[in-house]
C-alpha cells in the first residue's frame, strides 16, 4: 500500500495532489501493515521468545520448586535436560523449514494450476501463519532455556514450558497437515472466495437500496479534482469514514475509478463539490489528507474483500480451467454457479450506482462501476468467448442467465438478460454446432429465450 499526504499542484488552483511519504516511514508502514508469513508469525515467535525470560526469571527466584511437568527440569539431571532441550530445539527448526516448504509447494500448485491471485488468500491463512510463528517461538524458547541450564540451575518452570510448546507444535503441525489439505482443493477456495464476495454484494445492494428510498441524485459539473499520486491500483478502503468527511464539510465526493482499475500517476483519482449545506470551509490540504487515510494505491490487485477483486478471482479460475491447458470444465462450471449465486442480489435490485448517503439522506459519495450493467458484462461476456465450442460449459451458463432471469427484479434487469442471451446463441452459432446442440442450448435458456423469440416475432 502507499501512504499518501496531500500538497496544492503548482499553477493550478481547482486540482491539487497526494503525494508519498519519506521512503523511511514508507517502509516502516508496509512493514507493519504486512499480513503474510512476516509480521504475524514474527509476533508470535518474538512474544514465545520474550516468554522465556519471564519464567527464567521465575526460577531464578523460586527454584526448583514449580513443575509443570514432572519429566522436565528438576526431575532429570543436567545432561538430560540439555539433551531433551537440544531436541525440542533442533525438531522445531527442522520442522519449520518443513513447513515452509510444503507452504511454497502450495504456492506453486495455486500459481500453476489455479489461479495466481490464490497466492495472497493463502499468505494471510491464519493456521499457516500459527504455525510458523509456533515453531519458531518453540525454538527460540529452547534455546534460550538451554543457554541457561547449568549444572547447578535446572529450570523446572522453563523447562516444562518447553515440553508443552513441543506438545503444542505437534498437534498444530496435524492442523496444519489438515489445512493444507483442505486448501488445495479447489472447491473449498471456489466456496471461500464466494462467500466473501456475496459478504460485500449484499453491502452493495443496501447501499444502492438507501439512495433509491431518498430518491436523490448526485450533483454535476464538479470540477475541483484530485490527482493520483502514483501508479497502482485503487481500493476505497473505508467509505463510511468518506461519507462521514464530506458530511462533516458539506462536499460531495466522486471517484473517477471504479475499486480494482488501474490509476495511472497524474490522472484525476476524485472530484468533490459543495453540496450547499452549512457544512466547514473547504481546506484542500485537509480534505487531502483525511480521504488518503481511507484509501490505498497498490502495486497489485491485492485486497481479497474487494467485489472487483473476488470478483475477478472467480473468473480467472473459470477461465484457467477452461483453457486448453488445463481442460476441467467442471471446475468453470463450478465458478459459473457461484457467480450466479453472488449476481442473484444485484439482479433481483437492480443496482445503478454506488452512492452513499449521510445520516440525512444526502448523497455524499459515489464510488463508479458497480451497477448492473458492469457486474454482467465483467461475468457473462468473459467466460461465452472462452468457453464458445464447450457444449457442457454453455449449457451450464445458459442455466445461470435462465435463474437469474426467473428472480429479476425489473425489465432493465430483465433486457440486460436478454441481451446476454442472444449473445450466447450468436457466438455458439458462429461456430456452426449441430441443430440438436444449438436446440439443447435454446432449452436450457428456458423462459429466457421464448421471451426473446416472442420479441422479435410481435417487432
Amino acid at each position: 500500500m502507499i501512504p499518501l499526504q496531500r500538497t496544492p499542484l503548482s499553477g493550478n488552483d481547482g486540482e491539487f495532489a497526494i503525494n508519498r511519504l519519506s521512503p523511511l516511514t514508507e517502509k516502516a508502514v508496509l512493514f507493519l501493515s504486512a499480513r503474510g508469513l512476516i509480521t504475524v508469525p514474527g509476533a508470535v515467535a518474538l512474544a514465545i521468545w520474550a516468554a522465556a525470560g519471564v519464567t527464567l526469571w521465575i526460577d531464578h527466584q523460586i527454584g526448583q520448586k514449580i513443575r509443570i511437568v514432572p519429566v522436565i527440569g528438576a526431575a532429570l539431571n543436567y545432561d538430560t535436560s540439555a539433551s531433551v532441550l537440544s531436541t525440542i530445539a533442533s525438531a522445531s527448526i527442522t520442522t519449520l523449514s518443513l513447513v515452509y516448504s510444503i507452504v511454497l509447494v502450495v504456492f506453486t500448485l495455486a500459481a500453476g494450476t489455479i489461479a495466481p491471485r490464490l497466492l495472497k488468500r493463502f499468505s494471510q491463512d491464519r493456521t499457516n501463519q500459527m504455525t510458523a510463528g509456533l515453531l519458531g517461538g518453540t525454538f527460540l524458547y529452547s534455546l534460550s532455556t538451554l543457554s541457561a541450564l547449568r549444572p547447578d540451575f535446572l529450570p523446572a518452570l522453563s523447562g516444562s514450558i518447553a515440553f508443552l510448546l513441543a506438545v503444542l507444535a505437534v498437534l498444530q503441525l496435524i492442523y496444519f497437515v489438515h489445512s493444507v489439505s483442505v486448501s488445495v482443493m479447489i472447491d473449498e477456495e471456489i466456496a471461500a472466495i464466494s462467500r466473501t464476495l456475496n459478504e460485500k454484494m449484499q453491502e452493495i445492494v443496501k447501499v444502492d437500496e438507501e439512495a433509491d428510498n431518498a430518491r436523490t441524485e448526485m450533483p454535476e459539473n464538479m470540477e475541483d479534482a484530485v490527482a493520483s499520486p502514483a501508479s497502482g491500483f485503487l481500493s476505497v478502503t473505508d467509505p463510511r469514514a468518506l461519507v462521514a468527511l464530506a458530511a462533516h464539510q458539506g462536499l460531495v465526493l466522486d471517484f473517477c475509478a471504479a475499486p480494482g482499475m488501474f490509476v495511472a500517476e497524474g490522472e484525476p483519482l476524485f472530484r468533490y463539490k459543495s453540496s450547499g449545506d452549512a457544512g466547514m470551509a473547504t481546506d484542500e490540504d485537509d480534505l487531502c489528507n483525511e480521504v488518503a487515510e481511507c484509501i490505498a494505491l497498490t502495486a497489485a490487485r491485492e485486497n481479497t474483500k474487494d467485489v472487483v477483486f473476488s470478483l475477478n478471482l472467480l473468473l480467472e479460475i473459470a477461465l484457467r480451467a477452461l483453457s486448453p491447458g488445463v481442460n476441467d470444465t467442471y471446475t468453470a462450471i463450478t465458478c459459473c454457479d457461484r457467480l450466479g449465486e453472488t449476481l442473484q442480489a444485484p439482479v433481483r435490485k437492480g443496482i445503478r450506482e454506488n452512492i452513499h448517503l449521510d445520516e440525512n439522506g444526502v448523497p455524499r459519495l459515489r464510488i463508479p462501476g458497480l451497477t448492473l450493467e458492469h457486474l454482467l458484462q465483467m461475468a457473462i461476456p468473459p467466460l461465452r468467448q472462452c468457453a464458445s465450442d464447450n457444449d457442457l460449459f454453455l449449457n451450464s451458463l445458459a442455466a445461470m442467465i435462465r435463474r437469474l432471469f426467473a428472480i429479476s427484479g425489473s425489465e432493465r434487469s430483465r433486457t440486460l438478460l436478454s441481451g446476454h442471451a442472444k449473445d450466447l446463441i450468436r457466438g455458439h452459432e458462429a461456430n456452426n454446432p449441430l441443430p440438436a446442440d444449438l436446440d439443447r442450448l435454446k432449452d436450457a435458456l428456458g423462459p429466457v429465450w421464448r421471451s426473446i423469440e416472442n420479441g422479435a416475432g410481435q417487432s
